[in-house]
């Protein structure tokens, strides 16, 4: 929560998870009853501006209704400690109490124990008279409850899971990550390739780097798949906006969708994929074939691509086309 205007972007972190949240609200009422055993719900997006005079406004990071009475609960995303917040949560919560007419919640989400410990206890306030003002907002810490959250009956808590562990280090996060991936394969298509896609952006560089170490190991093949999945389907979206933009665009767009790599990385790819495709449908390459393969632009790989299902061999799936010799 802040007030406006902002003074600091939020961390790519932040975002990610308020962003996945908003779009699949049933994660938080999945949370709710996991871990706090409490039933939630169904929750519905609100608008998180909450106005102190004309000209101000303090915004938590999400505000929900709950159910079709008064009932509403803000969620903050809290990375860090924020003493600013000893005064704005208690601000948030009187207004919104005033505008809605009932009491809510204030659900905070950390991956970090000292913050979960200081979030518990921050709004807390005492007058030189000795007035005493208290807040106790409903603190999740996600490391705090992993193995709840890696329950592969509930797979969209997963997400939380790897929000818990993004920015550490080490063999222990890195299990915790692959596990969070493997429930994630128990969603329905449309909703894992979401989440896929929002817990390898979570991941710091480190933990990002000893995952795509574990891909290349035989252990690792499982993971592999999956992101290879993932990034294919980037592969495609990508493809096909290169009809409508160029081609050039349509690779960039793909990459996005996997994991954001250069051009040169991007075409590498796609002749990765062509070549997998054809040993998965014909058997291995004659040496002429992978060789047209490492020679061919962006415009055939992409034309091969598209004849690989339909094609009877090899050479009518490159269509009997020859690159020109590189100068």
């Amino acid at each position: 929560m802040s007030a406006l205007p902002s003074q600091q972007s939020p961390s790519p972190l932040h975002a990610t998870l308020v962003s996945a949240l908003a779009r699949r609200p049933e994660r938080i009422e999945a949370m709710a009853r996991a871990v706090l055993g409490r039933t939630l719900g169904p929750l519905t997006v609100a608008d998180s501006t909450v106005h102190r005079r004309s000209s101000d406004e303090v915004r938590p990071d999400l505000v929900f209704r709950t159910g079709a009475g008064s009932g509403w609960l803000a969620v903050e995303v809290q990375l860090g400690i924020d003493e600013a917040k000893a005064r704005r949560w208690p601000m948030a919560m009187s207004l919104l109490r005033d505008q809605q007419g009932a009491m809510g919640d204030l659900l905070v989400l950390t991956p970090s124990r000292s913050v979960a410990r200081w979030a518990r206890a921050v709004a807390d306030g005492e007058g030189p008279l000795g007035t005493v003002m208290s807040l106790r907002p409903v603190v999740l810490c996600a490391a705090e409850h992993l193995e709840r959250l890696l329950d592969p009956r509930s797979p969209s808590l997963a997400l939380l899971a790897a929000f818990a562990v993004a920015h550490r280090r080490g063999p222990r996060a890195l299990d915790v990550v692959v596990r969070a991936l493997a429930c994630t394969q128990e969603l329905p298509v449309a909703l894992r390739r979401e989440q896929m896609h929002a817990i390898l952006t979570l991941l710091g560089d480190d933990l990002s780097r000893l995952l795509r170490t574990a891909m290349n190991t035989a252990e690792g093949h499982s993971i592999r798949t999956w992101v290879d999945e993932l990034e294919e389907k980037g592969f495609e979206r990508g493809i096909e906006k290169g009809f409508e933009k160029g081609i050039e665009k349509g690779i960039e767009r793909g990459i996005e969708k996997g994991f954001e790599r250069g051009i040169e990385k991007g075409i590498a790819r796609l002749r990765e994929v062509l070549g997998r495709q054809l040993a998965t449908r014909f058997g291995p390459l004659p040496n002429d074939a992978e060789a047209r393969i490492a020679a061919a632009s962006a415009d055939e790989l992409v034309r091969w691509l598209d004849r690989v299902l339909t094609a009877d061999t090899v050479e009518a799936a490159l269509g009997g086309e020859r690159s020109p010799p590189r100068e």
